[in-house]
């Protein structure tokens, strides 16, 4: 250590002790901080010391300066070592220390500043040492950073509050060597990283460094007896939210093999999680811990060899994410990255034409391709400001089929998005319940349900015994209650045809939120939605109408008895007091509703009173839901049956659903009922309601009717002859012609599938049109037929035991239909 200099380290050390942020610290004042530090005394004993180059302990630098530590405070029992270790780590966490006066902080303060500076010297001679150093960003690599200010406060914060210094006095007095680790993932993901960004892959270098620099801090949270390999997730992300450093942080809490489970992270969390399974805990020849940079493979093998309880179940997970780990060291390897961490990174390999590669590199540039798809577009979803554009690219997008695309990839993507992202992202969303496009509303509203259910997602780790629970964890319960009271009560200022629009949308929300809610969280969400159901009096028509039908699928497994009570209590209520709409919403939901309300019950008698004493007027869809519930009572209803099946009945709710007067709700059960007609043996009229099915597909304004009446033609396919299915096909493939995006879009899945009832002649037929229309100039005749093969293809495997043609016929009007998708 030549050159080190006693000068040098004395002056340096002066600076230390003189420093504000370090007196701040300490019970004692500026002056005797000062006073600690008299070069002179130094001067002997640092002569000797630096005699030869070579890496400080702690315990030498401790023999150094024990005359001040004593000076300042009687020694504490367990030495000064130790305890300056405990005081390194309260100052991480904040504990209570009622066994040592402030005096003997002082000095362990005093020592860990005494540390720091011989740390920051021996760095700046000795040679770099991946399991000692870290090689932090440099300022230029700063300029290319969105985190570039929370990094350099993540630094600060790693520099005054000893985390170096606890790491190496860690490996004194513990048996663990949390320090090699550390500094060894680090050294991993940026020895990767860097030569990876360098050759234009997407990642940001401060935030991948200070998440790997951070990721094991939690392991110095953890009290004695806890399961540091569970809990220390927790106190990493508890230390990074305390500082306000939550965009590392994020990365840094969620470094759990287990995370790469979800589908789509960021680069920086999959170098993170890949550098962390590549450093790994061995024990030496004398049973002591070390720390080992292995590569991928070997990473895997010590870690089949150490798992907990090691099963088939375990291992296949592993191997699952040892496989995506794989794919991501072979994508590091296509930008020229050295993996061997030897220091010798090469430019990224020619790319080879697809037209030239062998089936092998097809699959293997498909599956970079797929890689490189995630990482890009998690590296601008991931980061607030380049989140911010994509999301008012998507608010100025007027094109629906863009639109939608933004919106499946919002619904892909979203798991690992931040609180702030995720909160910007529904309110996107809820503005989008007005678009124009019926299916963009079903998807807006399905996705704001899904979002609400996976808020916390990705991020929830084991919590310590009795720890407080997060109040991060409320806050999907919290936008809950403000966005259903958006859904069912939205602005006054709003178009009535608005307002209802929005409405519809709470079956939707509701629908989907249970769908992916946690089990756990189902009773908090389904409490705020039934407390809107308490006083049915104090409710609007129209609001109460969104409230019936928003539980016509609530799943009854997951009803109390008090829920029970509500809906039937304001069912009942609207029942007898609401219009046509909600009539008929109410009975829809007691026809569900009916499941979980056994015989003899109050409920039951009540539900029974109230269906009998309906007024149903002239409307033949509410005297058929009247009839469905009194059947199931075990009514007489031969008389309403008598009534349902005449002509004139069956005439008359052909014109009400093509009037666009009639609610949806009427014309919903207007076609359940004309299907139950079919079902009940009145053939005569089975071209006609097909038909109608047909047209109300074409022409209905409403997205529900159509997917009902699509859904209900499919049924009633067998039952037509082979010339009647091939005139209904013919003009819903004649629809396609028009390039109207309205008309077309809900016909596709519909012909798809019904064309599979076709002969096979007719079918090639309608396949041969299906070819010509791809040939169209326009972009949404196209678009539409491509859906339609694409119907047929999906439900192909139906078709080959219809007509009992022969396999290879089968097999080969399956490889049209593929190179048709593929044209």
């Amino acid at each position: 250590m030549e050159q080190l200099t006693v000068k040098g380290l004395t002056d340096a050390l002066v600076r230390a002790f003189g420093h504000r942020s370090f007196v701040r610290k300490l019970a004692m004042n500026q002056a005797d901080a000062d006073a600690l530090i008299r070069p002179l005394e130094w001067e002997e004993p640092l002569n000797a010391f630096l005699s030869s180059p070579r890496r400080f302990s702690c315990d030498e630098i401790l023999s150094l300066s024990i005359s001040i530590l004593n000076s300042i405070a009687p020694p504490p029992k367990e030495g000064w070592m130790r305890y300056a270790y405990r005081v390194a780590i309260s100052l991480l966490y904040d504990e209570a220390d009622l066994e040592h006066t402030s005096a003997q902080r002082d000095a362990a303060l005093c020592y860990l500043n005494i540390l720091q500076v011989f740390f920051e010297a021996e760095r700046s001679v000795l040679p770099f040492d991946p399991q000692f150093d870290f090689a932090f960003c440099t300022e230029e690599e700063l300029r290319d950073s969105s985190t570039a200010a929370e990094y350099r406060q993540f630094l600060v914060r790693f520099r005054g509050e000893y985390v170096y210094e606890l790491m190496r006095l860690g490996r004194e007095v513990t048996p663990f060597r949390t320090l090699e680790h550390i500094a060894g993932v680090h050294h991993v993901s940026m020895s990767v990283a860097r030569p990876f960004f360098a050759n234009g892959g997407c990642v940001d270098l401060a935030q991948l460094s200070g998440a790997a620099a951070g990721h094991d801090i939690g392991k110095f949270g953890c009290k004695p007896g806890e399961r540091v390999p569970y809990l220390h997730y927790h106190y990493t992300d508890l230390w990074f939210a305390q500082r306000g450093l939550e965009t590392i942080g994020r990365i840094a809490a969620n470094h759990s093999v287990w995370d790469l489970e979800l589908e789509n992270l960021s680069s920086e969390s999959l170098a993170l999680v890949y550098a962390d399974f590549r450093v790994k805990q061995s024990r030496d020849e004398s049973g002591a811990e070390i720390a080992r940079i292995y590569s991928l493979q070997e990473a895997f093998d010590v870690i089949l060899s150490k798992l907990d309880n090691v099963n088939i179940v375990k291992q296949t997970r592993y191997r699952h994410v040892y496989a995506k780990l794989q794919d991501f060291e072979v994508y590091l390897k296509s930008f020229g990255v050295d993996v061997t961490l030897s220091g010798h990174s090469t430019p990224p390999p020619l790319r080879t034409d697809a037209a030239l590669m062998s089936p092998e590199q097809v699959v293997n540039a498909l599956r970079l391709t797929a890689v490189d798809h995630n990482i890009r577009l998690m590296h601008q979803l991931g980061h607030e400001e380049l989140f911010g554009n994509i999301l008012e690219a998507a608010r100025s997008e007027s094109t629906p089929s863009r639109l939608r695309a933004y919106l499946s990839i919002f619904e892909e993507y979203f798991t690992y998005w931040s609180a702030s992202q995720k909160e910007q992202t529904l309110e996107f969303l809820y503005e989008l319940l007005l678009s124009p496009d019926g299916d963009i509303r079903r998807q807006a509203a399905s996705l704001i349900g899904q979002v609400l259910a996976g808020f916390n997602s990705g991020y929830k780790k084991e919590l310590p015994a009795g720890a407080e629970p997060d109040p991060a964890d409320r806050r999907p319960f919290e936008l809950w209650r403000q966005y259903l009271a958006r859904l069912i009560y939205p602005d006054r200022r709003l178009t009535p045809q608005q307002i209802s629009k929005i409405r519809y949308a709470a079956k939707l929300t509701v629908d989907a939120l249970l769908a992916h809610a946690a089990p756990s969280e189902e009773p908090v969400f389904a409490a705020e939605l039934f407390r809107h159901y308490a006083d049915p009096q104090a409710v609007e028509p129209p609001a109460a109408f969104a409230l019936l039908d928003t539980v016509v699928n609530f799943p009854l497994s997951r009803c109390a008895d008090h829920d029970l009570v509500l809906m039937t209590n304001f069912g009942v209520h609207w029942l007898r007091t609401g219009g046509e709409p909600q009539k008929a919403a109410a009975m829809r939901m007691f026809r569900h509703l009916l499941e979980a309300l056994p015989s003899g019950t109050p409920l039951r008698q009540a539900v029974m009173d109230a269906a009998e004493a309906a007024e149903c007027g002239s409307s033949t869809p509410l005297l058929f839901l009247q009839t469905q519930l009194g059947r199931r009572f075990g009514w007489d209803m031969s008389e309403q049956d008598a009534f349902l099946s005449g002509q004139s009945t069956i005439s008359n709710v052909f014109l009400d659903n093509l009037k666009s007067a009639t609610p949806w709700v009427l014309k919903a059960a207007g076609v359940e009922y004309l299907l139950e007609q079919v079902e009940l043996g009145n053939r005569q009229n089975v071209l006609h309601i097909a038909t109608h099915f047909s047209n109300l597909i074409k022409v209905s304004e409403n997205v529900v009717v159509r997917r009902m009446a699509g859904a209900s033609l499919l049924s009633l396919a067998s039952l037509l002859t082979p010339v009647r299915r091939n005139e209904i096909a013919v003009e819903l493939s004649k629809s396609l012609e028009s390039g109207d995006t309205e008309i077309s879009k809900y016909i596709p899945e519909y012909l798809g599938r019904f064309s599979l009832w076709l002969t096979p002649q007719e079918l090639d037929e309608v396949i041969h049109q299906m070819e010509i229309l791809l040939s169209s100039p326009n972009a949404g005749v196209v678009s539409a037929a491509l859906s339609t093969v694409g119907a047929m293809l999906e439900y192909y495997a139906v078709y080959g035991g219809r007509f009992g043609e022969d396999p290879d016929v089968v097999l080969s009007r399956r490889d049209r239909l593929a190179g048709l998708l593929l044209k």
